[in-house]
């Protein structure tokens, strides 16, 4: 039988199609919260009634990224930046690398991503790596001078990913450059050194404000061919025109108490391309805001019960939110209200457990899963149904993403161990503490005794707000690294 041109061109079409969606379609979990979006839906997943733990896999430091999955292996990276590759059936390592960086390395949080066969991991020492997933050989190593707090996002045969300086890369799936692009040069019209004082000073004449705020610290979302980068309070929405990016537009957080830029704390987009922003400004003040690209507008709104403020019963929110149709999950680090459903068609949230959180849920078919601050495994149901609560072996902190495939569910915890509960799992909980919160690079130096640190607000319990150390401007920004606890005025 002779075909038609015309029939192999649509043939032809249809095939490329789906090369183009198979990261998509294909099972595992290949990237944050199981989408380029972060939506954290997952409809497809479903649990079973007798879970218990499988297997604790000891890393060599706290967890704070999710693990990735697929081709029959468990990719996550450690505090330290040492990615392990672990195989699926068995849970035994079959490679791990250190990252470079030595112990300024440290405090990994940008999780990793799976490309076809390339594994994709960005540091805090500043230096991106493409390995091939199935070796652990480096494929690719890219100097980008500045650290790396956001994870990859795949779509479109390509990999996006951001720096803390807010520029954004495209790459092909080895890693190697398409294009890339600065928030700072091209939105602040800075063109210096943006982690050097005396640069801004000569280019402001004075000090830098709300509006010089730059930074890219959470991660960012993909819709379609739009990358969506949260950078200096500020919603980036940066098109892949091929070759080069297109800005379309850069968003702002409409006035609610105060004006200037606030904080992004966390950033996902539904399958709608809507853009969901937990922002913080001044003191416990912000809220949820729903943004969407209409041509080359934004249109906004707020997702009710998320508003906090100094005279609002609750607390912020520090993860992205999870979306399902009409309904926002979103975790809050505040036990009594930790995981609540919003909706638009209803005023005040509906908790649907108490255990506060910043690890944002996961919604499979029938519950919303997500780790707890108090070291728990959550599984609350959708409908009908008990909460179940696992627990970990030492009660410390769940704060990194957790993921999901097949009926495995992968907890990464601070104590240093990744949890893999499942099917009829009957594991006893570790006994090892790893000890992983002991300093291992403390201090040194004439300022290291403990009558320098400033160990509460305003400095001392005087309230004097001064502790001289000798610094003096310019200064320099040498290294940056995630805070444990709250900050006062960001």
């Amino acid at each position: 039988m002779k075909l038609s041109p015309h029939l192999l061109l649509a043939f032809a079409s249809c095939l490329l199609a789906l090369d183009r969606n198979s990261e998509a379609a294909r099972p595992g979990w290949p990237q944050l919260q199981g989408n380029a979006e972060r939506s954290g839906n997952a409809p497809h997943l479903s649990l079973s009634n007798s879970i218990g733990l499988v297997k604790a896999i000891p890393l060599t430091d706290a967890i704070f990224t999710s693990p990735v999955i697929g081709d029959g292996k468990i990719f996550a990276v450690d505090g330290s930046g040492v990615v392990f590759a672990i195989d699926q059936e068995t849970l035994n390592v079959v490679w791990k690398f250190a990252t470079r960086g030595g112990p300024g390395n440290c405090n990994n949080v940008a999780s990793p991503a799976l490309v076809g066969s390339y594994l994709h991991v960005g540091t805090m020492a500043g230096y991106y790596y493409v390995f091939d997933a199935k070796t652990g050989t480096v494929v690719k190593e890219i100097d980008c001078g500045e650290p790396i707090f956001s994870a990859p996002a795949v779509g479109n045969d390509r990999v996006y990913f951001a720096t803390l300086g807010a520029r954004v890369f495209s790459v092909e799936p080895n890693g190697e450059i398409n294009w890339t692009w600065d928030f700072v040069d091209q939105v602040v019209g800075f063109k210096g050194n943006r982690w050097k004082g005396s640069d801004w000073l000569a280019f402001r004449g004075d000090r830098v404000t709300w509006k010089d705020h730059f930074v890219c610290s959470r991660d960012i979302c993909l819709i379609n061919r739009t990358v969506v980068m949260p950078a200096g309070g500020r919603t980036v929405f940066l098109e892949d025109a091929g070759d080069q990016p297109r800005l379309r537009i850069v968003a702002e957080i409409p006035n609610y108490v105060g004006s200037e830029f606030p904080a992004t704390f966390g950033q996902s987009a539904d399958d709608q391309g809507n853009v969901y922003v937990q922002w913080h400004r001044r003191d416990n003040a912000g809220r949820v805001e729903k943004m969407r690209l209409e041509g080359d507008e934004i249109r906004t709104s707020v997702i009710p019960g998320t508003e906090t403020s100094v005279d609002l019963y609750g607390l912020l929110s520090f993860a992205s939110v999870s979306i399902r149709g009409n309904d926002v999950f979103r975790v809050r680090p505040e036990h009594g209200r930790g995981l609540c459903r919003h909706s638009e068609d209803l005023e005040n949230p509906q908790v649907l457990c108490e255990t506060g959180s910043i690890s944002p849920p996961i919604l499979t078919e029938k519950h919303v899963v997500y780790g707890g601050l108090d070291g728990s495994l959550q599984i609350v149901p959708l409908g009908q149904g008990e909460t179940r609560s696992f627990p970990t072996a030492f009660g410390a902190p769940i704060t990194a993403p957790l993921a999901i495939e097949g009926k495995r569910i992968y907890v990464p915890c601070e104590d240093g161990y990744l949890y893999v509960f499942g099917e009829d799992g009957n594991a006893p909980l570790p006994t090892e503490d790893l000890g992983v919160w002991k300093i291992r690079s403390p201090l040194t130096g004439p300022l290291a005794e403990s009558k320098f640190d400033w160990y509460t607000n305003y400095g001392d319990f005087s309230g004097t707000n001064a502790n001289s150390q000798g610094l003096q401007p310019p200064l320099r920004m040498r290294w940056a690294r995630r805070l444990e606890g709250t900050v006062k005025h960001l």
